[in-house]
């Protein structure tokens, strides 16, 4: 999906996301469910922060992901007010809040996604520093996506962004047939596994993932299973514990398509990953193991998980 980058930074964020597609995947189950039609209440009890590392023509990459849950009025005091065209309120007492951070030879990327509990997009935001810094955020409305793209004036870089003055507004109107979707973003699926709803039986998932060209059906199917090499920090109140060692997971492959077919191709990527999209999953743990595909410039790579806290 479109992060709204020119080449060169989307060149150089590609690769830093690790420091930090119209193929058909095998569907063992042999059918497909909306993955927001089976909403799960989010728990304490799972997973708060996920760290990866793996590397890449010399370079170490590393990525954070940390998980919260906020009460609706917490979320309310966070989210944008676009009136006259308001964003989609929270729908339950919680609201998830999902926050990625990657950095790596001098870029820098902070992204954050606040969704209702079925995975309905609220709001998401991105902050990049590095070759450009530039800001980007999306309310969602039931009709229109608002967007706020912030930049710097040459005298203010280095200064944070509610500080830079050349701002752009829109209203992205979203196609009549696509407003009755329920539109999520790609981060979400690390909620569905999270939350459990990704597993080895389970029908594959389909995610309606928000693009202002058209909204993408972006179908996780799980396509076998695999003994692979884990070696990471689990951290609880208990204490520390290292794992480490071969297990036995589950592969999903991840596949978008635009949802209008009239549509030629989707512009998509997972974490920088563009094409032939896999993750691998502790079933058992509802952990993301290894996230596997190919990224323009640098091909082929792997990150791996090297520490969970709860």
């Amino acid at each position: 999906m479109r992060r709204f980058l020119s080449k060169a930074t989307r060149a150089l964020i590609i690769t830093s996301i690790f420091a930090v597609s119209n193929a058909t995947g095998t569907n063992l189950t042999g059918s497909t469910e909306n993955a927001l039609d089976t909403p799960q209440n989010p728990t304490t009890s799972q997973w708060q922060t996920l760290k990866f590392e793996g590397s890449k023509l010399f370079i170490s990459l590393s990525s954070e992901l940390h998980r919260e849950l906020l009460s609706s009025a917490q979320a309310r005091e966070e989210l944008l007010d676009t009136t006259p065209r308001p964003g989609l309120p929270p729908t339950d007492e919680q609201v998830i809040k999902l926050n990625l951070k990657t950095s790596v030879m001098g870029s820098h990327t902070d992204f954050t996604l606040w969704q209702n509990p079925d995975l309905r997009a609220l709001q998401r935001t991105a902050l990049y520093g590095g070759l450009k810094d530039w800001y980007r955020t999306y309310r969602f409305g039931p009709e229109a996506a608002y967007s706020l793209k912030v930049k710097p004036e040459k005298n203010e870089k280095g200064r944070p962004w509610q500080e830079w003055s050349k701002k752009q507004e829109n209203f992205y109107d979203i196609a009549p047939a696509e407003q009755a979707l329920s539109i999520s973003e790609t981060e979400a699926i690390f909620e569905l596994i999270a939350q459990g709803r990704l597993s080895s039986s389970a029908a594959a998932q389909t995610l309606y993932v928000y693009d202002r060209d058209g909204i993408l059906s972006v179908q996780l199917n799980v396509v076998g299973s695999e003994k692979i090499k884990v070696d990471y920090t689990r951290t609880s109140d208990s204490g520390n514990e290292h794992i480490e060692g071969s297990t036995n997971a589950f592969k999903v492959e991840i596949v978008a398509r635009p949802f209008d077919t009239e549509r030629q191709s989707a512009d998509f990527n997972f974490m920088g990953y563009k094409d032939n999209i896999f993750i691998y999953i502790d079933g058992d743990r509802n952990l993301p193991l290894r996230i596997k595909g190919k990224a323009d410039y640098v091909g082929e790579v792997q990150i791996d998980l090297s520490g969970v806290h709860y």
